[in-house]
């Protein structure tokens, strides 16, 4: 796992936006970071088609840009106030997700809002925060919720890939102090009384126990690989299919923090967000942070 170098972070100044801002912050002070990148991205259709179809309000245009320079250096002196972290502002034109990875590098965290002003309810398909990870070769945070201290309890959910080995090393990383709860789920297998011939109760008990038996000894070796003691986590194992399991788990447990990788076994290219992910970060309300291996 690459050290955690530099933080950046895009905000639209809607409530999710600032939420992000004030989370890169304090995760910049834990990690003993000396400044950040904060920045607001102009949106180049609405720019074009004053420029070109209206001119004569490009005086306007450029008012609206200044005031534009201020909120954010308002925002960064608001952050800096209440945390001590500085943040180095920006102004941008383009897309979000395109212009958050610019420049960025193996040890940069990105930092977004799950929800931005123009979302619709959750997180959806498309949404910036989806497009920024699945085009990030870098950590992407999205933050949903308003933060007032570090993370305290965090869902790992693994696969035992290489990405599973990543997130559970850039979780202790962020939250050193935290409760982490490292997940397993294998999918149950459909019983003969459920219409899948030739499987008995007795075949559903016996793929179970050597499943359960197999996890362990691979969670085990996972751990070992991580260099975490066996007291340093809890474990949640059981068969269920992995994108409701992990959820549910966040949500009984009071999770703050989900990470996983981005791929696990199910990748099939470097644009696709593995199914898994995706089904929550469309679903759970936690923050999520999103890694991949390398």
């Amino acid at each position: 796992m690459n050290k955690l170098e530099s933080i950046r972070v895009a905000t639209d100044f809607s409530e999710h936006g600032e939420h992000a801002v004030r989370r890169a912050a304090l995760l910049g002070t834990e990690l003993g970071l000396e400044s950040g990148l904060l920045f607001h991205v102009l949106d180049p259709h609405r720019i074009r088609s004053v420029r070109e179809l209206l001119p004569w309000l490009g005086e306007l245009q450029e008012h609206a840009e200044q005031h534009v320079r201020e909120k954010l250096d308002r925002l960064a002196g608001e952050v800096q106030r209440e945390t001590g972290f500085v943040f180095n502002t920006e102004i941008r034109e383009g897309r979000v997700a395109s212009e958050l990875l610019r420049d960025t590098g193996s040890g940069d965290l990105v930092v977004i809002g799950g929800k931005g002003r123009h979302s619709l309810g959750q997180i959806g398909l498309g949404s910036s925060a989806e497009r920024v990870i699945r085009k990030s070769g870098q950590s992407v945070l999205v933050v949903n919720r308003q933060p007032s201290q570090g993370y305290r309890r965090v869902v790992v959910p693994v696969d035992f890939s290489e990405d599973s080995a990543a997130a559970l090393q850039l979780a202790r990383k962020v939250a050193p102090g935290a409760q982490l709860y490292v997940l397993h789920a294998w999918p149950p297998l459909p019983r003969e009384s459920e219409g899948f011939a030739g499987i008995s109760d007795e075949d559903v008990e016996r793929y179970g126990r050597e499943v359960r038996e197999q996890a362990q000894q691979q969670m085990d070796a996972l751990l070992a690989r991580c260099g975490l003691e066996e007291d340093a986590v809890q474990r949640l194992m059981q068969h269920d299919y992995a994108a409701s399991f992990i959820c549910q788990q966040a949500r009984a447990l009071g999770a703050d923090l989900v990470v996983m990788g981005k791929h696990g076994h199910s990748q099939l290219a470097d644009w696709l967000i593995g199914s898994v992910t995706t089904h929550v970060l469309n679903h759970c309300d936690s923050d999520m942070l999103v890694t991949r291996a390398g």
